[in-house]
């Protein structure tokens, strides 16, 4: 007797796999249906059926040349892949080692959520449109006018790990360490209410259906692209430092402050102006009164310094780092300002050593006043200079150094090559 060959069923592998476990999709033949589960499959000729693949579709759109996107379990962060990687494959796409996979979705832009630009260096919050939103830069500077209108390159935010962090970083600088205990001169949800600035609000930096708002101790000082004054802070003055967020971190001395276009203005603070990348060096103790360790240049000096103030000795008058005993500086002139960052680099390395005879010509006909006492003398003659010196008293080069400086503050020296 001949022995018949036994065909396998048609879908042999799904159901070897189904019995073992597995589930099973169907839909119609040659159709574009949704694949749906099949509780029971009956395994119809008529109908399509396939193995169940959570996956599948990533997979799909991997083979076809779409981009798909992997992430770490933990992580908010999704990284995008493509077929044209050599070291990517279809095998490549499991639900394995923490890993999870979604086909790359199309970005749109909405009005209300808050987005991240792909290099991380800005943030929009309750986005408007494509332009004049208010947002962060990553280092804590906040914006009014960030143009946020191409898809590719903004993603969402996510709220904890992302949007609280830079507003954190900004209230720092806007309102110091110390901003969940400041006072504000209104609260920007209950106005002036007697509730207010009495420390009963719970702290906190909140999505709500009108947007973002940020609550201390004592009321809301954010709201709707609005951020709260601190209490009795002093009224913007013409000639002062001022600061508008439409501009990050630039400084501003108008004449008078300009409320065209929206722009909002505030006095800066002393350390909104010493980091700002144009401030030019001309803040005097006017604008913020000098205090032990700030640094502070002679501006208008021959051979201006910058100095390390290091203790208070009374009104404007102060010891600096590597002083001679009983010597100090009297910062209360317009002379003495704040050094600028490059001043400070600049002259961070710079040491000053005395006169020599060869540098006697430089100084001629020069007044100089001692540090103590500010006695003004003018030299007139020399004698050996490595020895002694001219003047009314005999001094040498190295007791100048330490006793006298120019009258416009700086050392009575030269600068060590």
């Amino acid at each position: 007797m001949e022995k018949q060959e036994v065909k396998p069923h048609k879908w042999a592998k799904e159901i070897i796999a189904w019995a073992n476990g597995a589930k099973i999709e169907y839909r119609l033949r040659d159709s574009d249906d949704v694949w749906a589960l099949a509780r029971n499959p009956n395994w119809f000729e008529n109908i399509e059926y396939r193995i169940y693949d959570p996956l599948i579709e990533v997979k799909e759109a991997f083979e076809e040349g779409k981009t798909i996107q992997g992430s770490m379990d933990n992580f908010s962060t999704w990284n995008d892949y493509s077929n044209n990687l050599k070291t990517m494959s279809v095998e490549s796409i499991k639900d394995s080692n923490g890993w999870k996979w979604r086909v790359k979705p199309d970005i749109k832009l909405e009005v209300g959520k808050d987005y991240i630009h792909n290099d991380g260096d800005w943030l929009v919050i309750d986005r408007k449109g494509d332009e004049w939103n208010s947002g962060f830069t990553n280092n804590g500077y906040y914006y009014s006018s960030i143009c946020c209108s191409s898809p590719k390159n903004w993603r969402e935010a996510t709220k904890e790990e992302e949007v609280v962090k830079f507003f954190e970083r900004h209230l720092t600088k806007r309102y110091g360490e110390d901003w969940k205990n400041v006072k504000v001169e209104e609260c920007l949800q209950h106005g002036n209410k007697s509730n207010v600035n009495t420390g009963g609000f719970k702290v906190g930096i909140v999505k709500t259906f009108e947007g973002w708002k940020v609550w201390n101790k004592n009321g809301c000082l954010y709201n709707n692209g609005k951020w709260a004054e601190v209490l009795e802070r002093e009224k913007i003055e013409i000639g002062n430092w001022k600061i508008c967020d439409n501009f990050g971190e630039m400084v501003f001395r108008h004449s008078e402050v300009s409320s065209g276009n929206n722009l909002k203005w505030r006095k800066a603070t002393k350390q909104e102006v010493l980091n700002a990348p144009n401030y030019d060096g001309t803040a005097t103790h006017k604008n913020f009164p000098f205090e032990v360790g700030d640094k502070v240049i002679a501006r208008w000096a021959e051979r201006p310094e910058v100095l390390t103030l290091k203790e208070s000795v009374g009104k404007h008058k102060f010891k600096y780092e590597e002083c001679a005993e009983g010597s100090y500086i009297d910062a209360g002139t317009d002379t003495w300002c704040y050094a600028t960052e490059q001043e400070i680099n600049l002259t961070r390395e710079v040491k000053y050593v005395p006169f020599e005879e060869e540098d006697k010509e430089q100084f001629r006909g020069k007044w100089i006043k001692r540090k103590e006492g500010n006695l003004e003398m003018k030299i007139t003659r020399f004698e050996t200079l490595s020895t002694n010196t001219f003047l009314i008293e005999r001094r040498s080069p190295k007791q100048l150094l330490e006793d006298f400086t120019f009258i416009d503050g700086t050392l009575f020296g030269k600068i060590k090559q």
